[in-house]
């Protein structure tokens, strides 16, 4: 079986390697943090979906959601256009009312980028376990076809956890069977 891997490299000490299998398409590998947990994995109609949690008491999640589009998307713009696009839902939401877009500072010839909001609703106020005050929305594109979805939920960008979830996100690779 020949296998094509689509993959960054990135690795840390405080980082363990988890793999899933995503049906039809191949594996995914991914390096969590130190006592994180995988809470889900779920292959949906959107895609694969996994979501990690921090270890209590720390407050952050990670949701990440691998795609394979039905038709290739080629060119740059076009990619940063959807990546703009999948701002859309958080912007009526966000303090921020825009995207202030950054890039992961992966390698050519991976795409991607983020940007992070602050849910105004939130602002000033005591919030339950499973509402988050800021969150970071960005896109890894692999190829014209496959990319993952990262929503990032944290309170506080000076947490570990967030470069925590940054690493994870950044360790990502996707081997798919051809």
């Amino acid at each position: 079986m020949l296998l094509l891997s689509i993959s960054l490299l990135l690795f840390s000490g405080k980082l363990a390697a988890e793999e899933f299998d995503w049906e039809t398409i191949g594996k995914i590998k991914l390096n969590t943090a130190k006592d994180w947990t995988v809470a889900e994995k779920v292959q949906g109609a959107e895609g694969y979906h996994v979501r990690l949690l921090a270890p209590p008491p720390r407050k952050a999640a990670l949701l990440l959601t691998f795609m394979v589009l039905p038709k290739p998307v080629k060119g740059d713009a076009a990619k940063l256009e959807m990546l703009n696009r999948s701002f859309d839902a958080v912007l009526p939401q966000s303090v921020e009312g825009k995207a202030d877009v950054k890039s992961l500072g992966l390698p050519s010839p991976y795409l991607s980028g983020y940007a992070q909001f602050t849910d105004k609703d939130l602002v000033g106020k005591d919030r339950a376990d499973h509402q988050y005050l800021l969150l970071r929305v960005g896109q890894i594109w692999f190829d014209h076809q496959i990319l993952v979805q990262l929503t990032l939920f944290f309170d506080n960008e000076s947490q570990p956890e967030v470069k925590e979830m940054m690493d994870m996100a950044q360790s990502l690779r996707v081997v798919q069977q051809l």
